[in-house]
């Protein structure tokens, strides 16, 4: 990476291994991990066989937990991650881009990254997530102590809320419900209310409308253009 970094980024090391910047003042860091795929022998000896990039909120919110951006073959590839989260959070001149909305802004896709940010957006009100594509709905996420949620609870929610979408033009359409037991988020492409995913939220969770949906929509936007697999390893 050159020497010059977006405004209010401090380099901390960069190093063959990985490297760590800061944001000022110095309240969210940005991480390289190396990974290997033998744990004989030590790190500096060894050469990594893949790459994590992770943002961490090092104060403020009890809520936060650390997200990864994504999972590189390189230490190249890394660094041009990383670079293009530290512009993401500025692309606007001196207007912050909020921490959360630049990484759904430049991180690939995986059911993994979509729930651990929904997960912090909403202060872990997030319950269950699920995707729906016509009469197919696949369950992605259960939170431990949240009451199961089948296939058929989830198709039965997801096609109710589909008829609420009001679907015209070219941008995603989404709808958002609550009752007394829960709160109801459905997201679905343009045109394609039954291709959506439905968010399942304790019913008093705090939502901040509508930057939930706006990121929302871009993360599932692009799972519909990059596919939907999800590597579990991103979340170690």
């Amino acid at each position: 990476m050159d020497d010059a970094l977006p405004t209010g980024w401090v380099r901390e090391y960069e190093g063959r291994n990985g490297a760590e910047y800061f944001h000022e003042p110095r309240e969210l860091a940005l991480s390289i991990l190396p990974r290997y795929d033998s744990h004989n022998g030590r790190a500096s000896e060894m050469t990594a066989s893949a790459y994590l990039v992770r943002v961490h909120r090092l104060f403020g919110d009890d809520y936060w937990t650390p997200l990864t951006l994504g999972r590189t073959a390189t230490l190249a590839e890394a660094k041009d991650l990383a670079l293009a989260y530290m512009q993401r959070l500025h692309r606007q001149g001196d207007t912050r881009t909020e921490e959360l909305a630049a990484i759904a802004g430049v991180a690939p896709y995986t059911d993994d990254l979509l729930v651990r940010l929904v997960r912090t957006r909403s202060e872990f009100a997030l319950r269950a997530v699920a995707h729906r594509v016509g009469d197919d709905v696949t369950v992605a996420y259960e939170r431990d102590d949240a009451d199961a949620l089948s296939a058929n609870e989830a198709r039965t929610r997801c096609r109710r809320l589909a008829r609420a979408l009001v679907a015209d033009g070219d941008a995603p359409a989404s709808v958002v419900v609550s009752t007394g037991d829960e709160t109801l988020v459905y997201v679905a492409p343009p045109g394609e209310p039954a291709a959506g995913s439905l968010f399942a939220f304790d019913p008093d969770a705090r939502l901040v409308l509508p930057g939930l949906l706006d990121d929302l929509e871009t993360l599932l936007a692009r799972r519909q253009r990059d596919g939907s697999d999800s590597e579990r390893e991103d979340a170690r």
